[in-house]
């Protein structure tokens, strides 16, 4: 690599300084995150980081909920990790910012929103298991995302661990070839108790270069040009061929170290490979369009809210600097906000920053209108993309520059899509006056957590909705732990949502003006469809928020309140506003009352021909996978519980078996803890995915509504 004094030299007097020290200052970075399956070992793994690096003085422990990224009281008694925590710390001049992730299926979404910000990722493995069925998952987000990993083998204290085991599973089961990095030095002490007392680089061995030799074609090439055989061939040109290959996306080949978390061994060997061979943000930073590389680009990946209630908005900077006092520009909605404050963590305190610069992570305050998933830049960048054309409006600006984005993976300026809850329950509590501090902790919660959905019915029925029976069970931990409000949960059901079964229409008129809807059966049952009309031609901008106002207004059905799907909605509209308003910007409080006009419209048409709505039932994709000895015991356990004919077992390689059906959601309830048990935990569900909602029978579903509604009395 080029020397640092190198690049000052090439770029002194240059106009590019300033993009070639950042250039410089990220080659320092690693941004990475730690996943694995559930009870892997990750959060010891980063407590264990933290330690080695000396960002704390002792490793905490899981059993005791003593962890520095398990900060809620909720993941101290269970000992599982429910939500991504960031840390930084600094190794051998690198600064790391890692990011703790949860294993559990239903907290999934907090591994896809922290994947999306890294540059590279550590996998952690459970020496006496291998890879098991979470790990697979973990293994696919990783390539959808196309990060370099590197896995770690832990747990190698215990003698149950077994190296070869595991290379053996990372081959069948994740169909690539492992490269060893070290292995465990073990002996036993005086009594014959087993030991790990360290690791042993594995860089010189025959197996390794062997392997480098069929995976990279620059070093098979220095190899045969150099003539010498493998004794001979430096140790630098070993180090620069593992990481081409550790940053190949071709995916043929993993790095794998060995070492255990609980007692440190292996630990500090794992962080020298994570600041060698995982890419730096400078490969991010070259995905981005030319355009966005000498500004400030960005993207919220979680937004949370403190103590006082401030709106914290955890972000990734791709490109340019963040300083206090600036003002940035949201792609997806178009808002702008004012940066007030800039924070970071450092060994589970937080710290004031006056700025951050390309590569780093960071929690920004001020920018409310701010969600996880939004691109942000600097509102600067609007005018200098659009410099060469005068007399543009700000949409015309904001075209020109979403359009700069649209072959960017990483400017993706729609937001991060969150799947729809899966399950449902209604929580009630000890006593009336504790209702509004309920309402007002589950409002809280779901802005942290888009997967969580809060419904408050006319009646004043508080549901909530998740994605699985776990992930409900902890909001109501959190809700007794952090708010001190006790609930009691009703029946937990699936999602059903509402769609027609047959065409209505109905006029609606006030001091506003009228509107005649016209609702009818969607074929793409998953999508509502609204087509507007008006009768002095709006426009476009007043379009647009007449259709978003009738798409949230169909998120509470007349049945049993949960959200429309499957319509096609005709709007004729005419107010007198619109004839006065005409060819003009609709101020904002036509637009309240617009909203209040149609949002009522909407809701009356919907109650008058509720007996035209039936429920739509969620059918589901399950995917288990598992050893191969336990798969007929599988079987054998769908067959007899859900019963029905649509299924596939097939075997990948002679250990594992993946086992797939189609079948209604409400079959699967209690599933996923009925299968641990049953297996001994040798096989998992991996995938709970809804794929479709069909439309049940009209006396199916006006049967279920009464079992529903006796339920809450």
């Amino acid at each position: 690599f080029r020397s640092k004094q190198w690049y000052q030299r090439r770029v002194r007097g240059s106009g590019s300084c300033q993009l070639f020290r950042r250039l410089l200052s990220m080659k320092r970075i690693r941004n990475i995150g730690v996943v694995a399956h559930v009870d892997a070992g990750k959060t010891s793994t980063t407590e264990r980081i933290l330690q080695v690096t000396g960002e704390i003085k002792a490793a905490g422990s899981i059993h005791h909920g003593t962890t520095t990224t398990d900060y809620l009281e909720c993941e101290q008694s269970r000992g599982i990790t429910v939500t991504s925590a960031f840390v930084r710390a600094g190794w051998n001049g690198h600064t790391l910012h890692i990011i703790d992730t949860p294993g559990h299926l239903d907290f999934n979404f907090e591994v896809e929103r922290s994947l999306r910000v890294l540059d590279g990722a550590l996998l952690v493995l459970d020496g006496s298991k291998g890879v098991e069925a979470q790990t697979v998952t973990v293994w696919k987000q990783l390539n959808r995302y196309r990060l370099p990993r590197i896995l770690f083998i832990n747990k190698m204290d215990r003698e149950s661990s077994s190296v070869e085991r595991c290379l053996t599973s990372i081959r069948e089961e994740l169909s690539v070839e492992p490269i060893l990095l070290n292995s465990p030095l073990i002996q036993r002490d005086a009594r014959g108790r087993y030991q790990v007392t360290g690791v042993q680089e594995t860089f010189s061995s025959t197996d390794m270069l062997e392997l480098l030799l069929l995976g990279d074609p620059l070093f098979e090439e220095e190899f045969s040009r150099r003539g010498v055989d493998f004794a001979a061939i430096p140790r630098a040109t070993v180090l620069e061929s593992l990481e081409r290959i550790c940053q190949s996306s071709e995916g043929e080949f993993v790095l794998v170290c060995v070492g255990s978390a609980i007692s440190g061994v292996g630990v500090p060997e794992c962080l020298d490979y994570v600041t060698c061979f995982l890419p730096s943000p400078r490969q991010t930073f070259n995905r981005l369009p030319p355009n966005f590389q000498n500004s400030l680009t960005g993207v919220v990946f979680k937004s949370s809210l403190d103590s006082r209630g401030n709106i914290l908005c955890q972000s990734r900077i791709y490109s340019g600097k963040l300083k206090l006092r600036q003002k940035l520009l949201n792609l997806r909605n178009k808002s702008f906000g004012l940066v007030r404050e800039i924070s970071s963590f450092e060994a589970g305190s937080m710290i004031s920053l006056d700025s951050v610069e390309a590569g780093d992570i960071c929690m920004i305050s001020g920018c409310d209108d701010f969600r996880t998933g939004d691109v942000f830049v600097d509102q600067r960048l609007l005018q200098q993309v659009s410099k060469d054309v005068k007399d543009l409006s700000f949409r015309e600006k904001y075209d020109n520059l979403i359009s700069l984005t649209r072959d960017s993976d990483l400017l993706n300026c729609g937001g991060m899509v969150h799947k729809e809850p899966l399950f449902f329950c209604n929580l009630e509590t000890e006593s009336s006056a504790a209702v509004d501090r309920l309402k007002s902790a589950l409002h809280r919660m779901t802005f942290e957590d888009p997967t969580l959905v809060l419904k408050e019915h006319e009646d004043g029925t508080i549901e909530v909705g998740g994605m699985g029976e776990l992930h409900l069970s902890i909001v109501r931990d959190r809700l007794r732990s952090e708010h001190k409000v006790e609930t009691r949960a009703r029946k937990i059901r699936v999602n059903y949502l509402e769609t027609i079964s047959e065409p209505f229409s109905h006029s609606y008129s006030s001091s506003f003006g009228s509107v005649h809807l016209e609702f009818q059966g969607n074929p793409r049952l998953r999508e509502n469809d609204v087509r507007v009309s008006v009768t002095d031609g709006v426009g476009i901008e007043a379009k647009e928020f007449i259709v978003s106002t009738i798409l949230s207004s169909l998120s509470f059905g007349p049945m049993i309140g949960h959200r429309v799907i499957g319509s096609l909605i005709y709007v004729r509209l005419d107010t007198d506003t619109f004839l006065r308003q005409q060819k003009k910007k609709l101020p904002a409080e036509t637009l309240k009352d617009l909203k209040r006009f149609l949002s009522t419209a909407v809701r009356e048409t919907i109650k008058v021909n509720k007996s035209n709505f039936v429920l739509a039932e969620p059918i589901a994709h399950l995917e288990v996978t598992g050893q191969v000895d336990y798969a007929p015991a599988v079987l054998s356990h769908y067959s007899s519980t859900i019963a029905l004919p649509n299924f596939q077992l097939s075997y990948e390689g002679e250990r594992e078996f993946r086992f797939e059906a189609e079948c209604p959601l409400s079959k699967l309830l209690g599933y996923p803890s009925r299968l641990g048990k049953l297996t001994k935990g040798r096989a998992a569900v991996t995938r709970i995915e809804v794929g479709q909602y069909l439309p049940m029978e009209m006396a199916a579903s006006q049967k279920l509504v009464q079992d529903i509604k006796l339920d809450l009395l």
